[in-house]
């Protein structure tokens, strides 16, 4: 009968090991299978990959990172959830990762949990510094902008006074230069970052952006 690592090891040889970064683990946080792009993308050590330790290799790869703890968080929140969910993270050396995440139940009882991540690319130094400039409430507020929220239910969402959020959202226009919604969606696309926007991984918000852009975007 083949087993559930069998059955892994079998499909993995199957990808082409320099130009599709996979990684294989249980519900138990076993490394089940990788290949030889995510281990060079998230630069994992091959005594930390040997010892078949998700959560080992998962601290380890926190160190690349720009903000590892959320990095962390976020990684241990989609776990819990245990939907699929695409994100972008972004490492301290200003490259960008989309990383993919897709549960599969093998059977009743077991299943297994499959991370693929695309290429990365490089982040100008101008870009991150503007995205720091940010603080963590012009942030969030900014997230929830970007996705459609009016500035009253921006104020709902972070429980703030509605002229706290006119004065969030008008203040990361200021810093980055943009009049309206339109030009905040682009920019951040362009950067590669709506999805580093988010301080804490507190809900589960569609990512496709383009279909919460307003055609008239409020002047706020």
């Amino acid at each position: 009968m083949m087993t559930v690592r069998h059955l892994v090891d079998f499909l993995f040889q199957q990808l082409p090991q320099d130009k599709q970064a996979v990684l294989a683990v249980t519900n138990d946080y076993e490394i089940l299978n990788y290949t030889k792009k995510f281990k060079d993308i998230w630069q994992l050590s091959d005594r930390v990959l040997g010892s078949h330790n998700e959560l080992s290799s998962l601290k380890e790869a926190m160190k690349r990172m720009d903000r590892p703890q959320f990095f962390y968080d976020r990684v241990l929140h989609t776990y819990q959830n245990n939907l699929p969910v695409s994100n972008v993270d972004l490492f301290r050396t200003g490259e960008t990762v989309k990383v993919h995440y897709h549960p599969f139940n093998i059977s009743r009882i077991e299943s297994i949990r499959i991370w693929v991540c695309e290429s990365n690319e490089i982040v100008d130094q101008d870009k991150i510094n503007g995205l720091h400039s940010l603080t963590a409430s012009e942030k969030k507020a900014l997230y929830y902008y970007l996705f459609g929220y009016t500035v009253p239910a921006v104020a709902a969402k972070l429980e703030k006074a509605e002229s706290t959020a006119i004065t969030q959202v008008q203040g990361v226009k200021d810093k980055w230069g943009c009049r309206t919604r339109d030009e905040l969606i682009d920019l951040v696309r362009t950067w590669g970052l709506i999805h580093v926007l988010l301080p804490e991984p507190t809900e589960n918000i569609s990512i496709k952006a383009s279909n919460k852009k307003m055609n008239h975007p409020s002047s706020v």
